[in-house]
């Protein structure tokens, strides 16, 4: 059997603790991180350097203790890059066979990853960040980030994996490769298996959206391509997404039809970015913190991807009553039908420390701007 020593053409960096990530790695608290984003950027191509690994082998190995002293990869697969997962967990899987260089953990929210259920590898289950929404209403990054470093520390990873993208996938099984001293024959042997697996691109057949699984991770993508985002977060939560961005400050999030017809024309021309929901059809507890949760991973998902200062505002028909500010917002325009027949649209608008006024909807373009213009005037 031939094992591998944990060193390799990257420099080796010592453990650090959550709070202490380095220049450049994504917040551990974004609404519109994904899991796999502050992974990279936290640990990069770093091979780790860890205390010990724990023991543990391949099922139905008769001698296990073979294995313990092996160097430990983990892969981080979440649900936002399951279309990944086939081609990574076939590559990775024929390197650690050819080399018995290392033992492989997954950390993933898919309770039944198809893929993952082919390999012999130690799986580690995070909340979903959909189940997560649902039952707690916050934001699950960070307890996804501790769950993943607790795990990290646990089992003695000295390499992570957590590609999101094919060149990502095709780049950590290289690094892989690098690690366990792999034969240039199974290295490409491995690159074909994943090309293979590989799905195309989103745009493909000239389709002109693409499907999300997950609240965060592709908003600056969204910005970039001009493509509607249809949400998969089960519970019949399907709700359309579009970014739209714009060349000043300031992102509007649209909820609803109503909404987003009300802005038409009038935000491109102030310069404002865009984000319009169509609201699901699903209805129920559930849909509406998954809704809420949006809401905050809208807001902040555009404002980072925009990269310029400026409120954030909900533009909505619907009441807000329980919470007429949600987190991370700085306020809310409602938008009311006439009460009387050629009196017209009117809005209110609710401001997150506590003052309101009422508008016509014909004025909102030009109290948006006037907010706009105070807001960085006293912010910057």
């Amino acid at each position: 059997m031939q094992t591998s020593s944990t060193s390799s053409s990257s420099t080796p960096t010592s453990d650090t603790r959550v709070g202490q990530a380095p220049a450049g790695a994504a917040s551990a608290d974004s609404w519109s991180t994904s899991l796999e984003t502050w992974a990279r950027g936290r640990h990069g191509e770093k091979v780790l350097t860890v205390a010990s690994t724990m023991d543990f082998a391949p099922l139905g190995t008769l001698r296990p203790q073979t294995f313990y002293e092996l160097p430990v990869v983990m892969a981080v697969m979440t649900r936002r890059s399951a279309s990944l997962h086939a081609a990574l967990t076939r590559a990775v899987e024929i390197i650690r066979e050819a080399t018995y260089a290392f033992r492989m953990v997954v950390v993933t929210d898919v309770p039944t990853s198809a893929p993952v259920r082919t390999v012999d590898w130690t799986v580690e289950h995070l909340l979903g960040e959909a189940d997560w929404a649902a039952l707690q209403g916050e934001n699950w990054l960070p307890a996804a980030v501790d769950h993943l470093e607790w795990a990290r520390r646990q089992y003695g990873a000295s390499l992570v994996l957590a590609p999101e993208s094919p060149e990502q996938v095709l780049a950590d099984i290289a690094r892989v490769g690098a690690f366990s001293r792999a034969p240039e024959k199974i290295m490409s042997t491995a690159a074909e298996l994943a090309r293979q697996a590989l799905p195309e691109g989103p745009q493909a057949g000239g389709s002109a959206s693409q499907e999300e699984r997950a609240l965060r991770g592709w908003w600056r993508g969204a910005l970039e391509d001009g493509l509607a985002r249809q949400l998969d977060l089960g519970e019949g939560f399907t709700p359309t997404v579009t970014v739209i961005g714009g060349d000043s400050a300031g992102v509007i999030v649209a909820d609803g039809v109503t909404a987003g017809e009300a802005l038409q024309g009038w935000a491109s021309e102030s310069g404002w970015s865009v984000v319009r929901i169509g609201r699901a059809e699903a209805a129920g507890p559930t849909a509406e913190r998954l809704h809420q949760a949006l809401l905050r991973a809208a807001g902040e998902g555009a404002a980072r991807a925009v990269g310029a200062a400026g409120p954030l505002l909900l533009i909505t028909d619907q009441q807000q009553e329980e919470q007429p500010v949600p987190d991370g917002l700085d306020g809310v325009v409602v938008l009311h039908r006439p009460e009387e027949p050629g009196t017209g649209w009117s809005a209110e608008l609710l401001m997150g420390y506590g003052a309101s006024t009422r508008i016509r909807a014909a004025e909102l373009p030009t109290a948006l701007d006037r907010l706009r213009r105070i807001h960085l005037a006293t912010t910057l």
